[in-house]
C-alpha cells in the first residue's frame, strides 16, 4: 500500500487486529477498504470486512484462495497459483499479490496522465 501514498490517495494500514476494528466500525460509504490474503483463511480479517461492509464501505480483495472473503467483497481479484501452503510459506502466492498490485498501481499511473507521471519522476529524484 506504501505505493499509493506517492499517488496523493489516504491510505491507512493497521496490523493491529483491534485498530482494524476500529476503523472498519467508523468506514462509511465512499471508504474503501483492501483485504489482502494469500490464502483467504484468516477470520478475523474476514469479520473485518463484513463490519465495514455493513456500514456501506466498498470491499476490495486481493485472493489466492476461494474463500468467504470473496463473498463479502465489492470487488474480489482472485489469483490462481499452484502453491501448497500447508507445507510451506505462501510466497508464490505472495509474489502473485505483489505483481497484481504493481499491475494495479502502473494502470492507476497511466489513468491519471503525463503531469500526474512528471510528478512522479520529481518525487522519484529526490
Amino acid at each position: 500500500m506504501s505505493k499509493f501514498f506517492r499517488f496523493y490517495i489516504p491510505v491507512l494500514y493497521f496490523v493491529d487486529v483491534m485498530m482494524q476494528h476500529i476503523y472498519c466500525i467508523n468506514y462509511r460509504y465512499g471508504n474503501v477498504v483492501i483485504c489482502i490474503l494469500p490464502t483467504g483463511r484468516m477470520q478475523n480479517l474476514v469479520e473485518q470486512a463484513k463490519v465495514a461492509k455493513a456500514n456501506d464501505a466498498i470491499i476490495i480483495t486481493i485472493i489466492t484462495a476461494n474463500s468467504s472473503l470473496a463473498q463479502i467483497a465489492s470487488l474480489s481479484i482472485a489469483i490462481t497459483v499452484p502453491e501448497y501452503t500447508n507445507i510451506y510459506m505462501p510466497m508464490v502466492s505472495r509474489l502473485a499479490q505483489l505483481t497484481l498490485i504493481d499491475v494495479l498501481a502502473t494502470g492507476f499511473i497511466l489513468r491519471r496522465g503525463q503531469n500526474f507521471r512528471d510528478n512522479l519522476k520529481r518525487l522519484k529524484d529526490i
